[in-house]
């Protein structure tokens, strides 16, 4: 009953949630050497990673850590701690960064971020992140990926799962370098993403079949046309495995832009796949000197304040010579 209150009751906040949280107490006391708590392990690292700020989640996968038996089960908490750290040290860096922007005020007004600088810094959460995942790589690579799924789905191997972790943190987080990309646009012509270092650049990955992709298109356009004659570029990076989607697209929606195509793989193609993305759209923003400097999925009246937000402080900042 307790694993069913976690898993399949609603997650929004209220009477509900705060059984789930004294549900997750009850099993940190009483069910924490369970030979069958892999899976609500599992479910908390990939859809509670959002709530690392919650002592009852962090104490139950902690207590499966150093009391159960099941060498598969503790291999599964611990990606799953790791997985909310690396949540956290990416919360904690953009609040660091961005704190006392307002278009970053008013995007996050409606969160409790009075209690974030408890929680420590980003670095060294990032740091705790690294050894947790890379003590998965090392010593649970036969484990899988007990995670509850659908349609009868393999689960993969934790050792696969925590090196995607662990490349995110190293090379696709705040502050590090972004990588290259290095292919064809949906037109045919040859692209470089370091071609634009020296300019500000928004990387959106997007694709036709995408709805909310499409519904940014318009703020991106009206983007490029407020940055126009400044050191600014937009690269899109589609997501459709049929070419002529894409291009369709293109001109429907006047995207002047130019986009990489992420080939006929679609969604699952090369450059999102080094990029890990999963969520669609997804927009990262490279400063000048091709840093990642913030980056958000999904798209709506917060991202899009987002977008022009991070976009006008960071020309601000390059205009006047700040870092």
């Amino acid at each position: 009953m307790l694993p069913w209150i976690v898993m399949k009751a609603s997650a929004e906040r209220g009477p509900i949630w705060t059984n789930r949280l004294q549900a997750v107490e009850l099993l940190a006391k009483y069910q924490a050497t369970n030979s069958g708590v892999g899976p609500l392990c599992g479910f908390i690292g990939h859809n509670w990673i959002w709530r690392w700020r919650e002592k009852p989640v962090v104490d139950f996968l902690q207590a499966v850590i150093k009391d159960n038996p099941d060498h598969a089960n503790r291999g599964q908490a611990i990606f799953s701690l790791g997985s909310l750290n690396v949540c956290k040290a990416e919360n904690l860096a953009e609040f660091e960064r961005w704190r006392s922007v307002p278009f970053y005020v008013e995007s996050i007004g409606k969160f409790d971020t009075t209690d974030l600088t408890k929680w420590g810094d980003s670095k060294s959460v990032a740091e705790e992140a690294e050894r947790q995942l890379e003590d998965v790589v090392a010593n649970y690579a036969d484990c899988r990926n007990l995670r509850p799924r659908g349609n009868n789905q393999e689960q993969p191997l934790l050792k696969i799962e925590a090196e995607k972790q662990l490349h995110e943190l190293l090379h696709l987080s705040l502050g590090k370098a972004a990588p290259e990309i290095e292919a064809e646009s949906i037109e045919g012509k040859k692209l470089k993403l370091s071609d634009s270092r020296g300019k500000i650049t928004v990387v959106s990955f997007w694709a036709s079949w995408c709805g909310p992709c499409m519904q940014m298109v318009p703020a991106e356009r009206a983007l490029t046309e407020r940055m126009k004659g400044k050191p600014f570029t937009l690269i899109g990076v589609n997501g459709d495995g049929v070419l002529p989607d894409a291009r369709r697209a293109v001109a429907h929606e006047k995207m002047t832009w130019p986009s990489f195509w992420n080939g006929k793989g679609g969604s699952d193609g090369p450059i999102s796949s080094a990029w890990n993305v999963s969520g669609w759209p997804t927009v990262y923003l490279i400063d000048a000197d091709g840093i990642i400097r913030f980056k958000f999925d999904g798209y709506g009246d917060p991202t899009s304040n987002m977008l022009n937000g991070s976009v006008d402080a960071l020309m601000k900042e390059l205009e006047s010579g700040q870092k």
